[in-house]
């Protein structure tokens, strides 16, 4: 908080830090503070305050005046008070000798106010002496930002926004007014956001800005009829805009607006519509157009799963889903470019289940959508992994990293020319038992499209594997979804055919250099996955062929 200091005469050195968190403007004549006379003196006290008035910035903050004591009784008291009706001006504090110090509240209005408060000090024997001064605060700064509410519903609302200078990058952020509170005040809040999105941006290798642009926080320019939606109803929320430079550091004083949403309703009038298109043996494009903004949760089921649920049951699944997180939960249209669903069976039929939830509450009526996937053709996409693996000590002492150490770190490289591809490393051991040691190629792909396998699916990856044995499998597919032929070697990892882990950037980023992100990501987090965790490498032979033939009843397809 900017202050400034105004004197009529030369204050002392030694008072000089009386002053600082406030500005003070008066005159003081008194000399060094008299000793407090023998009991029994006669003489009236007096106060001798450093200043006739204490200057605060429209923001509010801390204040503080200084004081003497002439004639002062060795049992008195200094006690400060603030002119009734004054609620602005508190937590007066007389702890600390010859000071005053007290809080003020930021002014809510464009218009300076001031108050006057009474210094009082008292002694048995004695009349009160007093003293009075007054506290001048700023105007509230003009708003950096023109805000207003729109229409309201009871999971979105509409909202418009005018900023002073609309050249200017700005934070915006529709937060639940609850969660501000237990701050020291809004500015407090926004830079613990921006804390949790700067080790977003670390892990990413990107500035706090571009990882804030990512996520949609950062604007520029004016927003008529914007939309905040798929929050609770019944809610009441807090938009916070603030100016920011090219480091994420407010050039602006946080403007704030509340609005409340309204109460569940049910049924509302938003027409919802389902279609299903570009449907291939292992992927379809599933559009949903609305009437209103209003929220609806959507998710994808093998329609065999569902024999024997009702209406009401996946009702009940639709609502639980959307207050976990665990289906889909969107407003307005889904474009069928947006909503594209892989790894599907073919010849499967699957239903989408669509339907209006604000809450807990269901707003519309349950809307169901079956299609079924086409018969699998065959493709000549082909697909190879070059492949290293480092010593798991080595890896973490190079980059400083822990939990790797007595593993085998296994990084691929994949080569096709194909849409898009699985790759895997299963223990050898689980294939050693199966009737003429190993699979089709099609229980390959069931098996490396399985959800619960956790294939990697895009190039470079790395793997954490036990030394031993180890099956690489891999297979691409081409637009129409179709599967070329599965790629497999056998690998035995030993802890002396490792390279060394001052390889392992150079290979992940391979012929594409530094514009490689996804593997500059992958050695920033070096998130890797360990093989130990997939319950298909502890299977015994017998349990891995009856996997690769059984497909789960019920599977939510959410869309990642």
């Amino acid at each position: 908080m900017k202050k400034t200091w105004k004197q009529w005469m030369a204050m002392p050195v030694l008072l000089m830090s009386f002053f600082m968190g406030a500005t003070m403007v008066g005159c003081s004549d008194d000399d060094d503070p008299v000793a407090p006379e023998e009991p029994g003196q006669t003489e009236a006290a007096q106060i001798k305050l450093g200043a006739t008035e204490v200057s605060i910035a429209g923001e509010g903050g801390p204040g503080e005046m200084t004081y003497n004591l002439v004639n002062a009784a060795a049992n008195g008291k200094i006690s400060a008070k603030v002119e009734d009706g004054v609620d602005w001006i508190h937590d007066f504090n007389t702890s600390v000798n010859r000071l005053i110090t007290f809080e003020v509240d930021a002014n809510d209005v464009e218009e300076e106010r001031e108050a006057t408060v009474t210094v009082t000090y008292s002694a048995e024997g004695m009349s009160d002496a007093t003293a009075t001064f007054k506290v001048v605060q700023g105007a509230k700064a003009p708003e950096a930002f023109d805000m207003s509410v729109g229409e309201i519903g009871s999971t979105w609302f509409v909202f418009n926004l005018i900023p002073e200078d609309l050249n200017m990058e700005y934070l915006l952020v529709a937060a639940q007014t609850e969660s501000l509170e237990g701050y020291v005040d809004i500015n407090a809040y926004i830079e613990d956001m921006k804390s949790n999105y700067a080790m977003y941006a670390e892990l990413l290798g990107m500035s706090l800005k571009e990882t804030l642009s990512m996520f949609g926080l950062v604007v520029q320019g004016s927003i008529e009829n914007g939309l905040f939606a798929t929050i609770a109803p019944d809610m009441q929320y807090t938009i916070l805009a603030c100016g920011i430079d090219d480091n994420c550091d407010l050039v602006t004083p946080v403007s704030q607006l509340d609005v409340t949403t309204l109460p569940a309703t049910t049924p509302i009038d938003n027409q919802i519509s389902v279609n299903v298109t570009n449907i291939t043996s292992r992927s379809a494009a599933i559009g949903i157009t609305t009437t209103t903004p209003d929220a609806y949760a959507f998710a994808l089921f093998e329609t065999a799963g569902l024999e024997g649920a009702s209406d009401a049951d996946i009702e009940a699944y639709l609502i639980q889903g959307v207050a976990e997180g665990s289906v889909n939960y969107l407003s307005g249209d889904l474009s069928s470019e947006e909503g594209v669903f892989e790894g599907m069976s073919p010849e499967t039929s699957y239903t989408v289940v669509v339907m209006g939830v604000a809450g807990d509450v269901a707003t519309t009526d349950l809307i169901k959508k079956e299609f079924t996937t086409t018969e699998a053709g065959k493709s000549d996409v082909a697909f190879s992994l070059e492949y290293k693996y480092f010593e798991g000590a080595d890896v973490q002492d190079f980059y400083g990293v822990t939990g790797y150490d007595g593993f085998a770190f296994l990084a691929g490289r994949v080569n096709t020319e194909g849409k898009g591809f699985y790759w895997n490393v299963i223990a050898k051991s689980a294939f050693d038992e199966i009737e003429g040691g190993d699979l089709t190629d099609e229980q390959y792909i069931e098996l490396l499209t399985d959800e619960d396998m956790q294939s990697a699916t895009q190039s470079p990856f790395t793997y954490v594997c036990d030394y031993g044995e180890m099956r690489l499998c891999g297979v691409a597919y081409d637009e129409n979804g179709n599967f070329g032929p599965v790629w497999k070697e056998d690998v035995n990892l030993t802890p002396e055919g490792v390279s060394s882990a001052s390889e392992l950037e150079s290979f992940l980023m391979g012929t594409r250099g530094s514009s490689n992100e996804f593997a500059t990501v992958q050695l920033q987090r070096l998130n890797i996955k360990k093989t130990e965790s997939f319950k298909q490498v502890k299977m015994s032979a017998n349990e891995l062929k009856d996997n690769v033939s059984v497909k789960l009843n019920v599977r939510s397809m959410v869309k990642k």
